[in-house]
């Protein structure tokens, strides 16, 4: 399994421009393996309704570490799927079964579920994406699934549930803006306790197998990565989820780990 990053700016940065604001948290992101980053298309326009930040970009491009072939794509969202018709390779945001099913159905494109998206959706994509897939007459590969998630590992749970549970939690801003305004303190808490790998190491390792064994092991967890006020831990959690993915997935892309040790 690959990671990638896709840093989530402040919430009232987020009808901006995005990509360059990520507290320096990228290079950190290089040096520790990760191989996917994802920012705004150049001069696209963004997105007026829905979730704001870079889960709500109606095109994202996906960048490497390596040269990466120019125009590979992402599209995102909210039951419409935009193609950019710039190339044939795509990677795709949509939380929507039946936009996943005609994207698989369409020229060849990779699937992208969003962080917001609880187990039970993603089995959903998936099986969608599987669906279209077998109409368009051709397989389906889970190393080419991205799905994306808010993650925050610290080396005791307890302190992990504080940072992301906390009032001005950046990544329960977040969920807060996804939700909507009328949303209860409730809904926001069960809504993270679904979608976000928080805890210690352990946990989090448990939180992502149980995921693969509800889909499938798709190949790349995107780290959507918000500005926490404690950078150092901050850090330290994105060195704590390289050594999780290497433990659990670091024998085959195609074989399991048996647990977090």
């Amino acid at each position: 399994m690959k990671l990638g990053y896709l840093f989530v700016p402040p919430e009232h940065h987020r009808s901006e421009r995005f990509g360059a604001q990520d507290c320096g948290r990228s290079s950190v992101a290089r040096a520790l393996g990760f191989s996917e980053f994802y920012v705004p298309v150049a001069g696209s326009e963004t997105r007026r309704s829905g979730p704001r930040g870079p889960e709500g970009e109606a095109c994202l491009e996906l960048r490497s570490t390596a040269i990466c072939p120019p125009g590979l794509r992402l599209a995102s969202t909210r039951g419409v799927t935009q193609s950019t018709g710039e190339t044939d390779q795509g990677v795709f945001v949509s939380p929507q079964i039946q936009a996943a099913q005609t994207i698989a159905a369409g020229p060849r494109r990779a699937p992208f579920s969003v962080s917001w998206a609880d187990t039970e959706t993603l089995s959903r994509h998936w099986s969608a994406h599987v669906t279209g897939c077998t109409r368009a007459g051709r397989c389906a590969h889970p190393g080419d699934w991205r799905v994306a998630r808010s993650v925050l590992i610290a080396d005791d749970a307890a302190t992990a549930r504080d940072m992301v549970m906390a009032p001005a939690s950046p990544c329960r801003s977040y969920f807060r803006d996804i939700l909507g305004p009328d949303a209860r303190k409730a809904r926001i808490d069960e809504a993270i306790d679904a979608c976000v790998l928080y805890g210690d190491p352990g946990a989090v390792a448990d939180k992502l197998l149980q995921i693969t064994r509800a889909t499938a092991v798709f190949g790349t967890l995107v780290l959507a990565d918000h500005p926490w006020a404690d950078v150092a831990r901050a850090l330290r959690s994105m060195i704590l989820l390289e050594d999780v993915i290497q433990q659990c997935f670091g024998y085959s892309d195609r074989q399991m780990v048996s647990g977090w040790q």
